[in-house]
């Protein structure tokens, strides 16, 4: 009987450590799932923030050209490269 009692705490012991790592690899997966997402939202919104920088550049030159600036005054105004003007 104490034999019996003792294999059946082991079994117990087994289960509860089974059940243990079950939940640590669960959470880690769930903490590196968080992460990379975290990660592709932040460089989603750095390519929409630089979208954005370049059209309101463009706009700019644009707007400089129409109002008779030459590309070389627009580039030492905005502080770009001249090829950018062009």
């Amino acid at each position: 009987m104490l034999q019996t009692f003792t294999k059946d705490e082991h079994l117990r012991e087994q289960y509860r450590v089974q059940e243990e790592f079950i939940r640590v690899q669960r959470t880690e997966r769930s903490l590196l799932r968080k992460a990379r997402e975290e990660k592709e939202a932040a460089l989603i919104e750095k390519e929409k923030e630089r979208k954005e920088k370049e059209l309101m550049k463009q706009k700019s030159i644009d707007f400089m050209l129409q109002k008779g600036c030459t590309p070389e005054q627009i580039s030492e105004i905005l502080g770009i490269p001249l090829n950018q003007v062009q």
